[in-house]
């Protein structure tokens, strides 16, 4: 009985650590943006995730000087693949570049 006992008190000691400890973090790290704007063509920008798992993209906002400010949106893309990559429309700049997850 006491060696029953013991299997027991250990195999609940054992399941109480696993249940308590934190799962581990499934999104992608190690993101990074840039912006480019070449005179006389299109901004562009471009997002990468070197680590982690999940999916990524690039949102870049972009400045019409006509029309109101709006977002263009880059292809998903898993880290440590390659970049994620939008482009404003002809003449427009990209204003600032931001990187979105999907778990």
């Amino acid at each position: 009985m006491k060696k029953i006992g013991s299997v027991f008190a250990f195999s609940v000691l054992l399941c109480s650590g696993l249940v308590g400890s934190a799962p581990a973090s499934a999104e992608p790290r190690d993101c990074t943006t840039y912006i480019l704007n070449p005179p006389g063509t299109w901004g562009d920008g471009g997002a990468y995730c070197r680590s982690g798992r999940g999916g990524f993209r690039v949102r870049v906002n972009c400045d019409g000087p006509l029309w109101f400010n709006y977002d263009r949106f880059g292809n998903w893309m898993n880290p440590g693949s390659d970049f994620s990559r939008a482009r404003c429309d002809w003449g427009d700049d990209a204003l600032s570049a931001a990187w979105e997850l999907r778990n």
